[in-house]
């Protein structure tokens, strides 16, 4: 009951978050493999200026995420409570070295590999997509750059842009650093979603359960 209640919440949380944000939507591009074996979900509005700032919908088992600014930015931070009507914004600054940086938690158990989607609705000169790179279990030396797969304009002033990676084996956690690519990057929101990959045999005896509790309740 109180699993069924906690879903519920999330679910909640995740739709009152799309409908709260319309320019925001952290719903626009899922994963394709959302609500699948050993899946997560984390979505950031930055709505206040906590830092570190926890998700505002969540479905992660593992762990509770959060987002981290770091760098020397720490002495200059930059929180904007409206930025070209986008509510909640940080702002990135490379001419001080200063990063955005989310931590995930995974499936405990080493599993072949995990994929990584994520989305962020940003600003940025000339539209350019920030930098984003994983680092697994906080190895900065097997770091690996995400990679863009679209950027589409919400506004004048405004993009979505959605990245993935496949990271082999998968982490027990892993790092996402944001960077601005030229000067700043302005940061409304963020999505995270994670999967980590069994054995071919653990997914089929998955599988085999699944059939097994249908024909139980059949």
């Amino acid at each position: 009951m109180k699993k069924s209640v906690v879903s519920l919440v999330v679910l909640l949380l995740i739709s009152a978050s799309a409908s709260a944000v319309v320019i925001c939507n952290p719903d626009q591009d899922p994963a394709p493999f959302r609500g699948g074996v050993n899946t997560t979900l984390q979505s950031w509005l930055f709505s206040t200026n906590a830092n570190p700032a926890f998700p505002d919908a969540l479905s992660n088992p593992y762990g509770m995420p959060q987002v981290d600014l770091k760098g020397s930015f720490l002495n200059n931070t930059i929180w904007l409570d409206e930025d070209n009507g986008h509510q909640g914004v940080w702002v990135v600054d490379r001419s001080i070295e200063s990063d955005m940086v989310a931590t995930v938690k995974n499936f405990p158990r080493q599993n072949p590999y995990k994929q990584i989607w994520l989305q962020i609705t940003y600003s940025a000169q000339n539209g350019e997509a920030p930098a984003i790179y994983v680092v697994p279990d906080g190895n900065i030396s097997a770091y690996a750059p995400m990679t863009l797969v679209s950027k589409n304009a919400v506004d004048n002033t405004y993009y979505h842009a959605v990245y993935s990676l496949t990271v082999r084996p998968n982490p027990n956690f892993e790092q996402i650093f944001i960077r601005p690519r030229d000067c700043q990057v302005y940061v409304d929101c963020l999505t995270i979603e994670t999967q980590c990959i069994p054995e071919p045999m653990t997914m089929g005896l998955l599988g085999l359960g699944s059939l097994l509790l249908r024909r139980r309740i059949a």
